[in-house]
């Protein structure tokens, strides 16, 4: 139960009501890259893509919630799959988006190889040292985030997203 209030303060805290400050936060950047990329069975997901694409690549959820944006007018849509969720904004009049990839177990795992239950010297070498905010670590690459939670030298939470 833990892990999933950590997991979901940290999804609230990235994406939506909040007016945090958006300075960059990586050792990593690189502007001319789309920055980082989650791939499952063989469907490669790249944050502020078309969702439409991606979703019919993934096939069906095992569920979906839809809520009003407070960020903006319209909706952010978040859909289960097994292993990871995936959530969209859709702001009215425009199209789906993918906005947040918020990774739930060792089923999946990050393009560069690190999962639910990787250690922090893994994410060290796959990544670099990060930014650290307490037990969080934040790299940005291009227009992408992502985020880990350590817990007990082990990470506990993964979460791609846009910076805001």
């Amino acid at each position: 139960m833990k892990k999933c209030i950590i997991a979901l303060v940290l999804a609230l805290g990235l994406v939506g009501c909040s007016s945090g400050d958006s300075s960059d936060t990586s050792s990593n950047d690189d502007s001319s890259s789309t920055g980082y990329v989650f791939e499952v069975n063989g469907t490669t997901i790249q944050l502020g893509e078309d969702a439409d694409t991606v979703l019919e690549a993934l096939g069906d959820p095992t569920d979906t919630f839809e809520a009003k944006s407070c960020a903006f007018d319209g909706y952010d849509i978040t859909y289960y799959y097994s292993g990871f969720e995936l959530q969209t904004s859709k702001p009215e009049g425009e199209d789906e988006t993918v906005a947040l990839i918020d990774l739930k177990d060792d089923t999946v795992e990050t393009a560069e190889g690190i999962a639910i239950g990787s250690s922090y010297d893994d994410m060290v070498a796959a990544y670099g040292e990060g930014e650290a905010s307490g037990t969080q670590y934040v790299y940005t690459s291009g227009d992408t985030q992502i985020a880990f939670i350590i817990e007990e030298n082990e990470v506990i939470s993964i979460t791609y997203s846009i910076p805001e």
